[in-house]
């Protein structure tokens, strides 16, 4: 492709040279132009998770447009993840809320003189350890979300894919280089 394009500058700008020369631009000498073009983006995709590289939707050479899915690492392990990070998030939830029921009793109970101090700030610590729970677990089930999603990797712009690095199949690492394409609609 790049050959092919300069093969054609080189001839348009062959064609321009006599006229150049006549009109005094080049100084009365003429002389050789060279131009190499490259492509306006490029990117080498790596994954993000550890996994199985289970396809490839677009080969060498082959046109994508951007958001479209172009290769595919296997999920099953990140959707487990997801699934017991999930119901972690309920689990604590739960108990937040249990707790702080428990907390909004003691009060009470503290406020008519039931209840020692001592035990009003034992459910306190109950209520602000579940509600620490809750947010960990919040975050843990974002992140098993957001891996689950490094699952499918999209194309950033539109172009097409120039080199495949890791073959279907195969076994790759959290950075690991996949596919490398380019956004070749836009020359530099």
């Amino acid at each position: 492709m790049k050959i092919r394009i300069v093969i054609i500058l080189a001839g348009i700008l062959g064609n321009m040279l006599p006229a150049a020369e006549s009109a005094g631009l080049l100084g009365g000498t003429a002389s050789a132009v060279k131009a190499v073009l490259f492509p306006r983006q490029e990117a080498l995709i790596a994954v993000k998770v550890d996994g199985t590289l289970l396809r490839h939707y677009y080969l060498v050479g082959q046109r994508f447009k951007a958001g479209d899915t172009i290769t595919q690492i296997d999920d099953a392990h990140y959707r487990l993840l997801a699934a017991r990070s999930e119901a972690q998030k309920l689990e604590a939830a739960t108990l937040a809320t249990i707790a702080a029921d428990n907390f909004d009793a003691q009060r009470k109970l503290y406020e008519e003189n039931m209840q020692s101090k001592v035990e009003l700030d034992r459910r306190a610590a109950e209520l602000a350890t579940a509600r620490s729970r809750k947010k960990i677990t919040e975050a843990e089930y974002s992140e098993a979300i957001l891996n689950l999603g490094y699952c499918r990797i999209t194309a950033p712009f539109d172009g097409r894919v120039e080199e495949i690095l890791i073959r279907e199949h195969e076994t790759v690492r959290n950075g690991q280089p996949v596919i490398r394409i380019i956004g070749d609609r836009e020359l530099l």
